[in-house]
């Protein structure tokens, strides 16, 4: 264990963490399972949240609210769109509510949230599903290299 280290840029760190919504939903947790490993700044978590993370010790515990404007931002209308149903692979149904990735030019997986069928066409969210919240982010430092 490395006491005394700080978090900095850079910092390989180990933590066990907890993120709700406003209502209490656990978006996502480690608390079950192993830690999370990785380096702040490598781009594997989201920038508000390796902000909480600089300057702390190990064995710190905090809470914080992360608000929406550095968390995943707000919801955004041009990303919901309107496509074709006949571009759905006919053993994906476009039902309210599913989850479907879809494949942008650029070769990356994005995920779309189906909203409603409108008969000939399907209208899809693109926006982060924790886009427009606060999160709950409540961590705890393992370990620092």
């Amino acid at each position: 264990m490395n006491d005394g280290i700080k978090v900095t840029e850079g910092s390989a760190i180990v933590i066990h963490f907890t993120i709700t919504l406003e209502d209490g939903t656990i978006a996502e947790s480690s608390r079950d399972g192993d830690p999370y490993e990785f380096v702040i700044g490598d781009g594997s978590i989201n920038p508000g949240l390796e902000l909480a993370l600089i300057g702390k010790l190990v064995g710190e515990q905090e809470s914080i609210i992360i608000g929406p404007e550095i968390a995943f931002g707000y919801p955004e209308d041009d990303a919901i769109m309107i496509l074709p149903k006949d571009d759905f692979p006919d053993d994906v149904p476009p039902e309210p509510g599913n989850v479907i990735m879809f494949t942008v030019p650029s070769g990356e997986e994005l995920p779309g949230v189906v909203l409603e069928d409108l008969g000939e066409a399907i209208k899809i969210d693109f926006n982060h599903p924790l886009a427009g919240h606060d999160l709950n982010f409540d961590f705890e430092i393992i370990d620092i290299n």
